[in-house]
Order: structure tokens, then C-alpha cells, then sequence
């Protein structure tokens, strides 16, 4: 749907303008999509772009929201119902695929609240956090903790929170802390962005290519929603920071009354 959406928004953009190159590389990710998923359908019997979004339906989506919605019990026992149909079950791989995925959706769509809730939720944790998983596996730093600060945070566990901020490395913890303020001057700044090209846009001057930015980053949000992380914010992060420069402007028009 993120795709289909997305595909149709940048091809109402380029017939306003009447770039017909333009409809063409915008019609081409969805050909790629559609055509692969039916190429795959030919191998496998199963219609599908990738095996990565089943399998985060069912090992991630539904077993965290039956987790907040029903209680430890109600994960472990729909755990055991996937690892049944992945392992014992004796059926070909469309028949396996169907199964798992109508036993996922059917969670999401007995409790959507707490779905959209925790989609709501991962969206500001890619927007925010500071990647201390990235920092550990890449470059190698020394946590004594297993868990980070947005684990805490989405705990409400503040006691924890106190303790890890004192237990770590201090420089580290103070990085971290740093990199999820400048994350939200970065989101303060994007929403500017966003509010200026609405109101051009009410002005009827050109926003076409603003606009399609903006939809660009609330499909990679929309699509990674409740298994938001901060690597996730790669491929947009640029657009992110178009609003950098309006949000510089406003704060050094704040201090220059003081100044006066």
C-alpha cells in the first residue's frame, strides 16, 4: 500500500507538470515491485516481493502487540503456534505463507489500538534515537548495559535510567544524550520545513517537489512503524535536515532580541 500510494502521489506530481519522463521513473519502482513479486509467485507459488515483511509480521509485529495487549502467556503461546506451522506443519510454501500471515493479521486486527499506538511509538524512536546499538557493533563501544536509554524510556523504568546514565562510560552516556537532543532540534527543524511548504503551497506557489519529499519520509516511517530504529532514518536524513536552516534562522532571531 506504501508503495502504491507513494507511486501515486509522484505521478499526479509529474502529469501537474507534464514531465512525462518524469511519470515514467515514478511508475518504474512499482513495475519493479509488481514484477518480481510475480516472478517470485512462478518460483515459489507465492505472490511476494521479499520474504522480509512476512517475517517481521509475524516475528516482530504481532508477537509485540499480542505482548503489551495480552500479556508474556499470550506471545510465548502464539510463538509456539508460528514455530508449529514453520516446522511441523506439512504443507508447500504458499499454503505455510497464508497460514502464518492470516494468524498474524488476525492479532493487528484484534487489537489495532495498541498497534497504531506502538507504530506511533517506533516512528519517534527512529526519529530520536541515538543508535547505541550502531555505536557498540560498529565502533566498538564499552556498555556495561544490555539495554540502552530508550529502553528505559519506553519502560518508564527512571530508576534504570539513573543507574545506567552512572553506570557507563561518562563521555559515552553524554554523547548519546547530546545526539538525541540534536535528533529533536533536527525533527524541530523538519516540522518547519513542513509548515513552510504548506503555506506556500496555500499561496499556490510551486511545492510539488517539497511535497513529494515530505511523502518520501512519512512512507519510510509509515512502512517501518513499530520496528523503528535509528538506521532506519538513513535513506532520509537529508531531508531531514532541509529544515535545519529555518530552525537556525529562528533561534538566532530569538536571541537577537536580547541582544537589543
Amino acid at each position: 500500500f506504501a508503495i502504491f500510494a507513494h507511486t501515486l502521489w509522484a505521478v499526479f506530481i509529474a502529469f501537474r507538470q507534464r514531465n512525462f519522463t518524469l511519470i515514467a521513473l515514478a511508475l518504474l519502482p512499482f513495475f519493479v515491485y509488481i514484477s518480481y513479486g510475480q516472478y517470485n509467485k512462478q518460483r515459489t507459488g507465492y505472490w511476494q516481493y521479499s520474504a522480509i515483511a512476512p517475517m517481521n509480521l509475524s516475528d516482530i509485529y504481532a508477537p509485540t502487540v499480542l505482548e503489551v495487549a495480552e500479556g508474556k502467556a499470550a506471545r510465548v503461546a502464539f510463538e509456539k503456534k508460528i514455530s508449529d506451522l514453520t516446522s511441523f506443519t506439512p504443507q508447500n510454501y504458499a499454503e505455510k505463507e497464508d497460514s502464518i500471515a492470516e494468524l498474524s493479521k488476525a492479532v493487528l486486527w484484534e487489537h489495532p489500538f495498541t498497534f497504531i499506538s506502538k507504530s506511533i511509538e517506533g516512528v519517534f524512536v527512529c526519529l530520536l534515537e541515538p543508535s547505541r546499538y550502531d555505536i557498540k557493533n560498529f565502533i566498538g563501544g564499552d556498555f556495561s548495559s544490555p539495554f540502552g536509554l530508550m529502553y528505559y524510556l519506553k519502560h518508564k523504568d527512571f530508576e534504570g535510567l539513573k543507574q545506567y546514565a552512572f553506570s557507563e562510560n561518562g563521555w559515552l552516556t553524554l554523547y548519546l544524550a547530546c545526539v538525541v537532543v540534536s535528533n529533536a532540534l533536527i525533527l524541530l527543524g523538519f516540522c518547519l520545513f513542513m509548515l513552510q511548504t504548506f503555506r506556500r503551497q496555500q499561496q499556490h506557489l510551486d511545492t510539488d517537489f517539497e511535497m513529494l519529499l515530505i511523502a518520501t519520509v512519512f512512507l519510510f516511517l509509515i512502512t517501518t512503524g513499530l520496528m523503528g530504529i535509528a538506521r532506519f532514518k538513513l535513506p532520509f536524513f537529508w531531508v531531514l535536515l532541509l529544515g535545519s536552516p529555518l530552525l537556525y534562522a529562528r533561534f538566532s532571531a530569538f536571541a537577537n532580541r536580547f541582544r537589543r
